[in-house]
């Protein structure tokens, strides 16, 4: 289905395919730039500036993650919600038993 949706569409460039592929393949790049930092530390004179952006990378690429699955489920969860009128005559109350 991602061949056929995402990479067969008129438009690479769309919003959709711009979320997903940052939902699907921006993980996998944070994950493999983690695994190399952790099996081989940088050494040296620089090694505590490159630890500083390493750490740097990996904070700014966690909020840019979070806020990319943010937006993408953010309004898939808004439009599935039922809405609910505020006139009082639309609305359907519910029952609320002899108590209510």
């Amino acid at each position: 289905m991602e061949v056929k949706f995402i990479w067969g569409s008129k438009d690479l460039i769309s919003i959709t395919n711009i979320l997903f592929v940052l939902n699907r393949y921006y993980p996998i790049i944070r994950a493999a730039c983690f695994v190399v930092f952790s099996l081989q530390p940088p050494e040296g004179p620089d090694a505590e500036v490159l630890c500083e952006h390493w750490t740097d990378y990996n904070s700014w690429s966690t909020m840019v993650n979070v806020a990319t699955v943010k937006s993408t489920l953010s309004p898939s969860l808004f439009i599935s919600v039922p809405r609910v009128s505020h006139y009082p005559s639309t609305n359907a109350l519910p029952y609320l038993g002899p108590l209510g």
